[in-house]
């Protein structure tokens, strides 16, 4: 059998889901008050004919008379407690007493656990039969009782006794006594950065750092380059023309600009408007005469007297004839040569690489002396020009190119090495651990690969070794060994100094677990 307790927010639904998932064949079903599946005969219908189609015994209760009644009319049996809705499911009969006294319920009934506060489903929460105790007729009591407490009190005494012979064992066995005289021992290579720059201003061994100072190289370099801009000053052919209109119906206005050329097709354009009559068909044609200028530049334009005979095609149309009484003249070519910027820059780029040249040679030309010269580290200043590019730009040079001198101071790093050992051996010394005790005089100092060079600086590895007997600290040197084979212990201490060491039983052949166990003492 079970018991279900539904909680207020349940759904019909969560119940009937219970229904297909339990395989009892009795189901006493909790309403709380005020449960939603309790308002209306439908659901308890549903749940009625859901029972039945699984053939469940099925009683249901609730504290509500008005729900109670609800269940009836759809069927289902309705009770007011759980004791009501077993005994009707013929689950808790009573039992008669063999003395003939009143009626005692019998103890066999069923635990059910309700459902977990979360509200979560616990499915098929089965009951558990609980048996009828046996009892002593006599005395009332449980039989056996007294044999249960004998033999238990037999064990706790046993226990007690086993306990306090492991506490003396404990005590007892094992032990170890160490016996340590500290060493000292060589520390492995170390490497340390030892870097020189012109910004120290002097040895900072905390630091780490030492001067360099720059080796100065003044240059200068001139050259000639070509000017490659150029700027047209040819002129335009100019001259006059004569404009007659043998129209006899209409004058005529021949706009600025109009166009005229000769029969090769050199053209020119009317620098001003003119206005001519109409010709009245005797006498003299009206005639007028107008500035023209070449279309083009150059003395291509240039052209004899009388040479200008076609006017724009509507301007012939209207019956304007144009001839030129006298040469076009003064039509010239010539083309001047001018620095550009793009020339200026160059030019300073050229003269920037021969001078970059010459330093490089000089670098490696340097003759050696009491401090290291790094090449790597040279650059050049800036350079300063005998003519600005602002002031040589736009300028007619003489011939076809213009002259350019650059000036600059190039600098290159150089460090006095025969500190670096020195510096390396105190710096170790300061920023070592100040628990790590130094041997004096036994810190050495040595170069440990090629420097890193920068236009700046220059980094030295140094590697750097050192006597040192190393802090002893009995707990940690315990904690370490416990445990261990009595050999690894060995070689563990064999680290510190020289030690002897003695376990009890000497026959064991691992040190104590608990490094309470462990005597150690330090020399």
């Amino acid at each position: 059998m079970s018991v279900w307790y539904l909680d207020l927010d349940d759904e019909l639904t969560d119940a009937v889901a219970r229904f297909r998932a339990t395989s009892d064949g009795n189901v006493v079903l909790v309403l709380p008050a005020g449960s939603r599946i309790g308002t209306g005969s439908i659901n308890f219908r549903i749940l009625a004919r859901e029972a039945e189609t699984r053939g469940l015994a099925l009683a249901l209760v609730s504290g509500d008379a008005q729900v109670r009644a609800l269940a009836t009319s759809a069927g289902l049996g309705a009770y007011g407690t759980v004791a009501e809705a077993e005994r009707a499911l013929g689950l808790a009969p009573d039992r008669q007493p063999e003395d003939g006294g009143s009626v005692v319920p019998t103890a066999t009934g069923f635990a059910v656990a309700p459902r977990a506060a979360s509200g979560a489903l616990t499915d098929g929460i089965a009951a558990v039969p609980v048996l009828p105790v046996e009892t002593d007729r006599r005395t009332g009591g449980e039989s056996g009782a007294r044999r249960v407490i004998g033999w238990a009190l037999r064990g706790a005494v046993a226990g007690g006794l086993l306990a306090v012979g492991l506490y003396v064992a404990y005590q007892a066995l094992p032990s170890a006594t160490v016996s340590l005289i500290p060493g000292t021992t060589q520390l492995p290579p170390r490497t340390v950065r030892i870097v020189a720059t012109p910004d120290s201003p002097e040895v900072d061994p905390e630091a780490g750092t030492l001067p360099a100072s720059w080796r100065q190289y003044p240059l200068s370099i001139t050259d000639r380059f070509e000017a490659t801009g150029t700027e047209d000053r040819s002129t335009y052919a100019t001259g006059r023309i004569r404009l007659t209109n043998v129209n006899t119906f209409i004058g005529v206005v021949v706009a600025e600009g109009t166009k005229v050329s000769t029969n090769s097709g050199i053209a020119y354009r009317t620098v001003e408007q003119v206005s001519l009559p109409r010709w009245d068909g005797n006498g003299a044609k009206p005639a007028a005469e107008v500035e023209v200028r070449a279309v083009k530049r150059g003395p291509a334009a240039n052209t004899g007297a009388d040479t200008i005979t076609r006017i724009e095609k509507g301007y012939e149309e209207q019956r304007i004839r144009v001839t030129n009484p006298d040469p076009i003249e003064n039509g010239s070519r010539e083309l001047i040569r001018k620095v550009t910027k793009e020339d200026c820059d160059e030019a300073v780029g050229s003269l920037r690489d021969r001078l970059a040249a010459e330093f490089a040679a000089q670098l490696t030309s340097t003759p050696a002396g009491t401090l290291t010269l790094y090449p790597e580290s040279g650059r050049l200043g800036d350079l300063s020009l005998s003519v600005p590019c602002t002031d040589l730009v736009g300028q007619t040079p003489e011939g076809d190119g213009f002259e350019l001198t650059a000036t600059t101071t190039a600098t290159a790093l150089e460090v006095d090495t025969s500190l670096l050992a020195d510096v390396a051996g105190r710096h170790f010394r300061l920023t070592a651990d100040p628990a790590m005790r130094i041997e004096s005089g036994s810190i050495v100092a040595t170069e440990g690969g090629p420097p890193e060079v920068t236009p700046s600086s220059v980094s030295f590895p140094m590697s750097v070794t050192a006597e040192v007997q190393l802090p002893v600290d009995p707990a940690l040197i315990r904690a370490e060994i416990a445990g261990k084979g009595v050999d690894e212990a060995r070689a563990i201490l064999a680290r510190y100094g020289e030690a002897t060491l003695s376990v009890w039983p000497d026959f064991l052949p691992i040190m104590p677990a608990d490094p309470a166990r462990i005597t150690l003492d330090i020399s």
